[in-house]
C-alpha cells in the first residue's frame, strides 16, 4: 500500500470504529494489500492482529460459497471480510451471521 492508501484506510477504519462496529472474527484474502488493510482495521477495532485469518476462499476465481462454508463452521456473530479488488481499491464487508448459517436451501 502507498502512504496515501494507508492514511485513507486508517481514516475509514477509524470511522467504522466510531460507529461502534466490532468483529468477532476477521478474515482476509492472503494477498499483501488485503492483509495490510485487515491489520489497519484490526488496530482501529482493537482486534488482535495475530487472529486475522488469511483464507484462499477470498482469492479471485474461488467459489463464492467457499467463504460461506468456512464461516459456517465458526461460532462467531460479527465477521469482517477484507479482500483486494484492484491495486487501488479494496472491499470490506461486515456480516452479522446467524448461528444457523447454511449454504444450501432447506
Amino acid at each position: 500500500m502507498t502512504e496515501e492508501g494507508i492514511e485513507k484506510t486508517k481514516q475509514v477504519a477509524k470511522g467504522i470504529a466510531a460507529l461502534g462496529v466490532h468483529a468477532d472474527l476477521m478474515v482476509s484474502s492472503p494477498y499483501v494489500r488485503a492483509m495490510q488493510t485487515a491489520t489497519i482495521f484490526a488496530s482501529a477495532l482493537e482486534y488482535p492482529k495475530q487472529k486475522i485469518r488469511g483464507t484462499e476462499s477470498l482469492l479471485p476465481g474461488a467459489d463464492p460459497a467457499a467463504v460461506l462454508r468456512e464461516l459456517a463452521r465458526e461460532k462467531k456473530c460479527i465477521v469482517g471480510i477484507l479482500a483486494s479488488v484492484t491495486r487501488r481499491t479494496w472491499m470490506g464487508s461486515w456480516l452479522r451471521l446467524s448461528p444457523r448459517l447454511t449454504t444450501s436451501p432447506r
